[in-house]
């Protein structure tokens, strides 16, 4: 795998050699992971950029392209003035089309199902709604779909007020003058269970830091309300952050 990707990322070098380029790689959750020896990486993303513009790729390990995004022209100044965004299903049919006007604010974004019809084709100005339109995956046209997200008991406010009981900050944390913010993914059941809960940025905080979310999080006792399509209960995947702020 090792010999696969280097050959890969060499033949992409050498095409882009006249270019500024970098390298990232990225874990399961697309955060950025520096040490690749100590934390496993399932993507990475190649970063070119001239003055016309910037290009952005992630791939899979195994070399398939799974978000694009493409800084398309830059004006006199350099600012940006459009851009396309591609995001792929694993088979690696696409899944979303995005183009945007820096110039006018105009977006349009078009979904897929992965048989290749067109799922959703919305129209934005100023990142406001103007026009969407929907369809089922034989083409015809559906009204939109009510989604719910899933939320704890109580809300968000419940879940705030269950963390600031629960948390217990970190002796070795606190000694090392450590603060941050952890991010949680975990996924969220038809049920609104949680499972598998797991720390998203781990270089990013303090291991002490950490393990508490990850504590509070496992132990969390009451059921969420699930997340929902035109009612109908769905698994997902849920990334909440919890923070660690030391006071005087």
């Amino acid at each position: 795998m090792k010999l696969v990707l280097f050959s890969f990322l060499l033949s992409i070098t050498w095409c882009n050699m006249l270019y500024a380029q970098r390298l990232e790689f990225l874990n399961k959750h697309y955060m950025q992971v520096y040490d690749t020896v100590k934390y496993d990486y399932k993507f990475f993303k190649i970063i070119d950029e001239d003055s016309t513009g910037l290009k952005s790729q992630t791939f899979a390990r195994s070399g398939k392209l799974k978000v694009a995004q493409y800084t398309l022209l830059k004006d006199d100044q350099g600012s940006d003035k459009s851009e396309l965004s591609l995001i792929f299903y694993d088979s690696g049919k696409l899944k979303r089309n995005g183009k945007k006007n820096f110039v006018t604010s105009e977006e349009l974004i078009k979904t897929y199902y992965e048989n290749g019809q067109v799922k959703s084709e919305v129209t934005c100005v100023a990142d406001s709604v103007k026009t969407e339109v929907y369809y089922s995956e034989l083409g015809d046209v559906i009204s939109k779909p009510i989604i719910s997200e899933g939320i704890p008991k109580d809300g968000l406010s419940g879940w705030n007020n269950y963390l600031a009981k629960t948390l217990r900050y970190p002796i070795d944390a606190r000694m090392a003058n450590q603060e941050g913010k952890v991010i949680i993914s975990f996924q969220l059941t038809e049920e609104g269970k949680i499972i598998d809960p797991e720390i998203a940025n781990p270089e990013e905080i303090h291991p002490s830091l950490g393990a508490e979310a990850l504590r509070a999080v496992k132990k969390y006792p009451y059921t969420w309300t699930p997340y929902t399509v035109n009612g109908v209960p769905e698994k997902c995947i849920t990334r909440l952050p919890v923070n660690f702020e030391l006071t005087d």
